[in-house]
This record gives C-alpha cells, structure tokens and sequence, in this order.
C-alpha cells in the first residue's frame, strides 16, 4: 500500500522489525533514532503519538483500513 500511493520512500516507524521484513533496511528508520531529513513518511499505530520532534514537519495524511478498523496513520511531510 504504501509504496503504490506514495513511492519509494524513506519510512519511519516506532517498531521497524515487522517493516524491515517487507522494506530494504536503507529504507526503514526508528522514528525514535533519527531525524525528520532522513524519512519522507511516518507510519503510526492508532495508539502511538507524533513525537515532538516531528510536529512541525509531518502532517496527517491518511489513515490505513482493516475492514472498518483504523490500523494506522500515516503522516507526510508538509
């Protein structure tokens, strides 16, 4: 899903584990580790938050569906 909408891009993520097995490792960071120059779009959990660092840059974008169950958020760069 997330590379047919919006391309190869730099992902990141509070757990990368489950990701690195579907994304390259070069292109999959720890949102927790890294700043906002090295990734293009912030995936969230519903329960997880924007980290501080992030608000001034990432926006809502989307939100990712399972049947009619919110999974994920998805947050762009502005």
């Amino acid at each position: 899903y997330l590379i047919e909408t919006y391309g190869e891009k730099n992902l990141g993520f509070y757990d990368i584990k489950p990701m690195e097995t579907i994304y390259p490792n070069s292109k999959v960071f720890d949102i927790r580790q890294t700043s906002a120059s090295r990734i293009d779009i912030i995936v969230l959990s519903k329960n997880e938050t924007l980290p501080e660092k992030f608000v001034d840059v990432f926006v809502p974008k989307d939100i990712f569906y399972l049947g009619e169950v919110p999974l994920y958020e998805i947050y762009i760069k502005k």
